[in-house]
């Protein structure tokens, strides 16, 4: 089906109700405060009529937003990948048609262009989805989780059959990019995808967790735990840091059917790490605690000043960065992570599903295995932390519980600062993990 829209020279998006009637009938006409007559005169100077000026009442931004990104369209997860394979877009809605391609930023009839400084952050990144999809960059990585994040907020009818499948025309793009890398690197790397993951990045694929707190906890029948398409609700990744090291070592994965294609659904991954028990506690209680968590642990509020310095957005206070990269107190369920030998000092934060996950009728210390999936290196502040060099290390974890005897499922992650529990898990003993 992908195939249909990438190879159309055009796709015709209808925003306005059709019915018997079809869709190009007469305009209403636009409101207008005033009207300014002026002469329309010839290369000659001669005047040959007038022609009209008023001023909008709604900029071209906010005509876009209303009728074309946050139409009940855009909303359904099965119209994503038709909107980000097609190579151009005519959008016909109530007020006027809109144009979108691959390479530029939406402009409408008039050719006037939609800009971005007033558009909310989630908004501005499908933008930026769209016009990078040509997938030459090295950077086809990063943008696959900048897509699933857009993609895990849209709704369906059928989720459980419909999440995976509604995202195969994009794999299989992201596939063909893959193995023209691996062509130009000389390199031969996994090009296994299962349950919306690829299996080469899988470390950092493991580590998402839900963004800001759900009304409902809904887990979809069907797809491994470990995936984010197990959860019906929009989920996230942390900020990817240059100096990882994975510590994590997948030995082999078993499909429900055998195969390991784009529409793969359901497997599991056996791997092979080091697990230990810490404490979790109860959430964060003051906003301090919550900016202090994510600035051990390089969650860093410069990406979204970037991302305001590029638009020239002008400044904005800290609780608005906060905000747009999820770090506000109130949407940012975090639990403090705390050792068995000092269970009164916080090593880390750690995030659950359900968020209620930790806590027990009796107000005590939850005991959680945590699997060492990586470790980041070079995080700023390492003196802070009685260290000798300017930086520290930061342990990326998945919290996991026993499904049976030899099977796991994570129930959350988290990222450990204390540099004592990460040498206890350099010398814990290396465990076999099947994830299901």
């Amino acid at each position: 089906m992908g195939q249909y829209y990438q190879n159309a020279m055009l796709t015709v998006a209808v925003m306005v109700p059709c019915g018997d009637e079809g869709f190009i009938k007469p305009r209403a006409r636009r409101p207008f405060d005033f009207l300014v007559q002026l002469p329309y005169q010839d290369q000659n100077g001669i005047q040959k009529g007038s022609f009209y000026v008023y001023k909008r009442k709604e900029s071209v931004d906010d005509l876009f937003l209303s009728e074309v990104r946050k139409s009940e369209l855009f909303k359904r997860g099965w119209v994503f990948q038709e909107w980000i394979l097609s190579r151009r877009i005519v959008y016909f809605t109530p007020s006027q048609i809109f144009w979108e391609c691959q390479t530029e930023h939406p402009r409408n009839e008039g050719q006037d262009r939609v800009d971005l400084p007033d558009i909310p952050l989630s908004l501005a990144e499908s933008f930026t989805l769209k016009t990078g999809l040509a997938f030459s960059s090295s950077s086809v990585e990063s943008m696959w989780y900048q897509i699933l994040q857009y993609y895990s907020g849209l709704s369906f009818t059928m989720i459980h059959k419909d999440r995976i499948a509604a995202l195969v025309g994009v794999a299989t793009e992201v596939r063909e990019t893959f193995i023209l890398k691996d062509i130009r690197s000389q390199c031969q790397n996994p090009l296994e995808y299962v349950s919306g993951l690829w299996l080469r990045d899988i470390h950092y694929g493991l580590i998402w967790q839900q963004k800001g707190l759900a009304e409902e906890y809904c887990r979809v029948d069907g797809v491994p735990s470990w995936s984010w398409a197990s959860l019906d609700a929009e989920v996230e990744w942390p900020i990817r840091h240059h100096n990882i090291v994975n510590s994590l070592e997948l030995r082999g994965q078993t499909s429900a059917d055998g195969r390991f294609d784009v529409d793969n659904v359901f497997a599991s991954l056996h791997l092979k790490g080091h697990v230990q028990i810490l404490l979790a506690n109860g959430p964060f209680q003051t906003k301090a605690d919550v900016r202090l968590a994510a600035w051990t642990t390089g969650v860093e509020v410069p990406d979204v000043l970037e991302w305001i310095r590029t638009l020239q957005a002008g400044n904005i206070n800290k609780e608005v960065w906060e905000k747009a990269l999820g770090l506000n107190f109130e949407s940012r369920p975090w639990n403090a992570i705390c050792s068995l030998r000092k269970p009164d000092i916080i090593v880390g934060w750690g995030s659950f599903e359900p968020a209620n996950y930790a806590e027990d009728s009796t107000g005590c210390r939850s005991r959680v295995n945590a699997l060492h999936v990586s470790t980041e290196k070079g995080l700023p502040g390492g003196i802070a932390f009685g260290s000798t060099r300017p930086s520290h290390e930061v342990c990326n974890v998945l919290f996991i519980e026993k499904a049976s005897q030899t099977q796991y499922r994570p129930v959350g992650v988290g990222k450990i600062f204390e540099s004592e529990i990460m040498q206890e898990f350099a010398k814990a003993k290396l465990q076999e993990i099947e994830l299901i």
